[in-house]
């Protein structure tokens, strides 16, 4: 966007996640769930730490907040792994505010379940809370 490209679109959950980080001015990430496998942690990466990236070679996570299931590390506030990306196949995911610092967490989480619910048709929010 900052180019003057505009935005690419993929498929609808990673366009509305897109579309909600610039709303927000706050990244996200979202995640297949029947990837990911528990316990799932957020913690910081330790020295040497990477995944593939989406659409990119390795991504080095060294001392970078992380996020991780069982099976490793699968997505981050700057970039996310294949191995958990959103596919048209994709029938649970996860989505992830990367919130710093001062926010209404409350507010953040109404436009994120009112945008799913509006622009991904056939859409059940589960679940959210905030992670500190």
């Amino acid at each position: 966007m900052i180019k003057g490209k505009g935005l690419y679109a993929v498929n609808n959950l990673v366009d509305l996640n897109n579309e909600l980080s610039l709303r927000l001015h706050l990244p996200l990430g979202s995640y297949d769930l029947d990837q990911l496998e528990t316990p799932l942690t957020y913690t910081v990466a330790p020295a040497g730490a990477t995944y593939p990236g989406i659409g990119k070679a390795a991504i080095d996570l060294a001392n970078g907040l992380v996020l991780k299931d069982a099976k490793g590390f699968f997505g981050s506030p700057t970039a996310d792994s294949t191995r958990a990306m959103i596919t048209e196949n994709t029938t649970h995911a996860l989505v992830v505010v990367y919130a710093f610092g001062e926010f209404d967490a409350s507010q953040i989480q109404k436009t994120v379940a009112d945008s799913c619910k509006t622009y991904l048709g056939d859409c059940r929010v589960v679940d959210q809370f905030t992670v500190k």
